[in-house]
């Protein structure tokens, strides 16, 4: 890969992984039981949106999956029961969104993730991260938590409700709490166009994953709304307005920030 995507997201990591998006191999450890050993660069376990924007109903991404990991790099392993309605993972991670270790975080993180298909319109997940984003001498340990409901009664319509939760040190000995919750709605209105609105807010007052050096830190309320026109199956056009309230003035002095994005999606 390459563009804006690795630039701002990778640029911690080494230039030779700033181009890998994805890179694991996978073995079946039993014949008669699907369960699998996977290692390398993986996709996220944790949310229900990617880095690609045609794969998510809205254009841009929530404050929810903007602060919580895209990608990971470790080793999982892989249960799928036999009517592919649970799935269970474990995973050891080099840390939160992290492909190399780095030279003063030595200990390991660790993940996991449950997901049951109900039918194929009703999906719950849980997800975690257990570990730290810190250098080993802070002796941090974060706990986080994501949760998500995907339910698509009809082929038309769709809500995703979803809520992340974490604690870690926002000093040397204090700990803190920051959360999300996020509300997604799809309609289809004909074949060629759909419409997604999305409602959000972020609270992050200690700054532990957001710094605005603010008096209340991080807490935003966001509306979206988008319309995607598709041209064919391989031409997606999309364009989107947002509105982001802030409690303290972080955007350019103001408390409030609007926007609008189109994009043109061509799949190969």
């Amino acid at each position: 890969m390459a563009g804006n995507y690795p630039q701002y997201n990778l640029r911690s990591e080494p230039t030779w992984a700033q181009f890998i998006y994805e890179a694991n191999i996978g073995v079946k450890l039993f014949e008669k039981q699907n369960i699998w050993l996977e290692s390398g660069i993986m996709p996220s376990h944790i949310g229900f949106e990617s880095a690609i924007s045609a794969n998510c109903w809205n254009l841009t991404r929530s404050l929810l999956a903007e602060n919580s990991p895209y990608y990971e790099a470790g080793v999982k392993v892989r249960f799928t029961s036999q009517n592919q309605k649970l799935n269970l993972s474990a995973l050891y991670l080099n840390g939160w969104q992290q492909i190399t270790k780095s030279i003063d975080l030595h200990r390991p993180s660790f993940g996991t993730q449950i997901t049951f298909i109900v039918t194929i319109k009703l999906i719950f997940n849980y997800s975690t991260f257990l570990g730290s984003d810190y250098p080993d001498r802070f002796n941090a340990f974060r706990q986080f938590h994501n949760f998500y409901i995907q339910f698509e009664p009809t082929e038309k319509f769709g809500i995703i409700a979803g809520y992340d939760i974490g604690r870690d040190k926002f000093n040397d000995d204090r700990y803190g709490i920051w959360y999300s919750p996020v509300i997604i709605i799809k309609q289809r209105i004909n074949k060629k166009t759909k419409i997604a609105i999305r409602g959000e807010y972020y609270s992050d007052p200690k700054q532990i994953i957001i710094s605005t050096g603010t008096t209340h830190g991080f807490q935003t309320f966001g509306f979206s709304s988008n319309l995607d026109f598709s041209i064919n199956d391989k031409i997606k056009i999309r364009i989107e307005g947002k509105i982001f309230h802030s409690k303290d003035r972080i955007f350019v002095n103001k408390n409030d920030n609007y926007s609008l994005t189109t994009n043109m999606t061509i799949k190969l």
